[in-house]
């Protein structure tokens, strides 16, 4: 018999370990205080589950320093964002201001078509520069902490339009193959774009002359259930192999003074582990760097598109 005390989330992920047999992890609220919790199966000769030991630790102040930090560096990374939003918005601008002088020569000369062109023109144009802000307040926005069904090609195509400016000046290409179409991951959003910006904006920032940018997804199964397995890879500058077990040590950056923080993949690997997923790095011989991110599916959407 096994008893549970706090919440929900420590009855079922107690039951997981009574059940599977395996270690099981749990973040469990209990108040304002943030507890991260073990739990080992102790099992008979038959395999069978007698005993559950559970490791209780308290993380409070841990966790709100992780969260300021990730919030810290997803400013920065819209501070980094903030020239090519302006280029965006500025294009629709433009266009609304040399409509709105067609329009008012249109209402003086009474050309009706003319008239309704221009008003279509700057219909189009706000809605244009409306879908930019919007983008950016939701990416800026800290959104709840509880996990939730996430569109991958949908987040994908947000954080490129808002890096807009730099695919197109640098001549990068975009290509984007999921299967199946929508994939869905199951996680904190908040973490999801955040490991996401930053893969992309690595990859970009080593694609100062030209390249490409695959973005591929499938779901696997593996011991632990079904996952999605996301490769982002680029065709840029390369990372040397002697890097590549340093590449997610904190503040460990190739980048110039100021121009980075060394924390955006050290963080983005912390959040993938968080929600039972990871992050990792491949390297080929043709220099082609490819980040691979193995995020959590919901079984039962997965057993219904078998």
């Amino acid at each position: 018999r096994f008893k549970c005390d706090w919440s929900s989330d420590v009855c079922s992920s107690d039951l997981e370990a009574v059940t599977t047999g395996r270690d099981t992890y749990a973040e469990i609220l209990n108040g304002n205080d943030v507890y991260h919790n073990w739990f080992y199966p102790i099992l008979n000769d038959k395999g069978q589950t007698q005993e559950v030991i559970v490791y209780s630790q308290k993380v409070t102040e841990q966790v709100l320093l992780e969260r300021e930090i990730v919030q810290t560096e997803k400013l920065a990374s819209i501070g980094q964002l903030a020239a090519g939003i302006s280029h965006e918005l500025k294009n629709p601008l433009s266009v609304i201001k040399g409509v709105a002088y067609l329009l008012n020569t249109s209402i003086a000369e009474d050309n009706k078509q003319l008239i309704d062109e221009s008003l279509e023109e700057i219909d189009a144009s706000v809605k244009r520069a409306e879908n930019i802000i919007y983008n950016l307040l939701d990416f800026s926005r800290t959104s709840k902490e509880k996990n939730t069904h996430i569109d991958v090609r949908g987040l994908i195509e947000q954080l490129l339009l808002l890096e807009g400016k730099l695919i197109v000046n640098q001549k990068i290409e975009t290509v984007i193959g999921l299967d199946p179409d929508p994939l869905l991951i199951y996680g904190q959003m908040d973490s999801v774009k955040h490991i996401f910006i930053n893969i992309i904006t690595n990859s970009i920032q080593a694609m100062q002359t030209g390249g490409i940018l695959s973005i591929s997804g499938r779901v696997i199964h593996t011991p632990d259930g079904p996952k999605a397995r996301l490769t982002f890879k680029d065709t840029g500058c390369g990372i040397p192999e002697e890097w590549k077990d340093k590449i997610f040590e904190p503040f460990f950056t190739t980048k110039e003074a100021g121009s980075g923080t060394g924390l955006g993949l050290w963080i983005a690997r912390r959040e993938a582990m968080k929600m039972g997923g990871e992050l990792t790095l491949e390297i080929n011989p043709e220099e082609e760097t490819a980040f691979v991110v193995m995020m959590p599916v919901d079984k039962k959407e997965v057993d219904a598109s078998d």
